[in-house]
């Protein structure tokens, strides 16, 4: 049976969030636009899916997630990204923005045949989603933001300075144990220059194992690290972030070498990590 249909714009307007861009109000060292940010989100979301399964007994559907995921700023290609200091600058600002948010989804999912309309719908819609995957789309969200940051800042653009504290502290104080793992495994090596990156992984291909980056033992803050953890009993990234005023990644790594010395564990299926050295006498 043939299946004639008339031609659908619908994908020739998604193929054009390549020219949206992103941060409109800040000076950018690396543009980003939103189909390159939808996919990295996509990305993160499905890990984020996996390691609440894996680790934290989570029963999420990774794949769909993801998909949702790929999705979630498709109405950008009407509305534009509107920058989140005037997206939330005012709860009626907020509220009109979702509106226009809403209003864009039912326009473009109108382009589709009608056959196809209801499975976009559920796509589309945050109002479809299950809210476990919208939390985990909304915490892709903010990481992949985060990892923005950072590369702005490698770059040396401190206007992202600011943006970058604040997000890491929403990381830092989200619920979401998936997220603290995240942080923790894999956005340490974000913030490396492809030369780390090749470095470690050279290691690790000529020691067939995992090996201890000793840059982080020669920390000048190591030491006393250490001894504030063993004192105070707090073996975690965020207590050692607000008493030395240092960034997640390096408190990140630090926490990391004292587990590899057996000065605290390592992380539990919560993410949470015991000291286990004496306290000093």
């Amino acid at each position: 049976m043939s299946h004639k249909s008339s031609s659908s714009k619908f994908y020739a307007y998604l193929s054009r969030l390549r020219w949206i861009k992103r941060w409109g109000l800040m000076r950018n060292a690396e543009p980003e636009n939103v189909m390159e940010h939808s996919w990295e989100v996509a990305v993160i979301a499905h890990a984020l899916a996996l390691i609440r399964n894996e680790f934290f007994m989570g029963q999420v559907d990774a794949n769909a997630i993801a998909t949702a995921a790929l999705f979630h700023d498709a109405s950008e290609v009407l509305t534009g990204d509107l920058p989140t200091p005037i997206k939330y600058f005012s709860s009626s600002l907020t509220a009109a923005y979702r509106q226009i948010e809403a209003i864009a989804c039912d326009e473009l999912i109108s382009l589709l045949p009608d056959p196809l309309q209801a499975a976009y719908q559920a796509l589309l819609s945050d109002a479809q989603q299950p809210e476990s995957h919208h939390q985990i789309i909304k915490a892709a969200d903010t990481l992949s933001a985060y990892l923005k940051c950072l590369s702005e800042l490698r770059a040396g653009n401190l206007e992202f300075s600011i943006t970058a504290r604040e997000l890491e502290q929403k990381l830092n104080d989200s619920a979401l144990p998936e997220v603290a793992y995240f942080m923790q495994t894999f956005v340490p090596a974000c913030a490396l220059p492809l030369d780390g990156i090749l470095k470690g992984l050279s290691k690790e291909m000529d020691s067939g194992s995992d090996t201890l980056d000793t840059d982080s033992e020669q920390d000048v803050l190591y030491d006393e690290v250490v001894l504030f953890v063993i004192t105070t009993r707090k073996a975690t990234i965020s207590s050692v972030q607000r008493q030395f005023k240092i960034g997640y990644n390096r408190a990140a790594v630090i926490i990391e070498a004292m587990a590899k010395k057996g000065i605290v564990s390592e992380a539990d299926t919560n993410c949470t990590r015991f000291v286990l050295a004496p306290p000093p006498l």
